[in-house]
């Protein structure tokens, strides 16, 4: 990742993403950037609570 010359973002916001919510363009909402670590932890709650529509 380091040596990507065609990057968008540098290598220390990319890893800071990773784990803090970042004020920003984009992601979820006007303005707001999630981060990775914070969207998985969601997905996974959500995942675990669903409970399927019984037909």
């Amino acid at each position: 990742m380091k040596a990507d010359t065609r990057k968008l973002d540098s290598t220390e916001e990319l890893l800071e993403g990773l784990e803090v919510d970042v004020q920003g363009a984009g992601g979820f909402g006007p303005g707001r950037k999630i981060s990775l670590k914070s969207f998985a932890d969601r997905r996974r709650a959500y995942l675990l609570s669903y409970k399927p529509d019984p037909k």
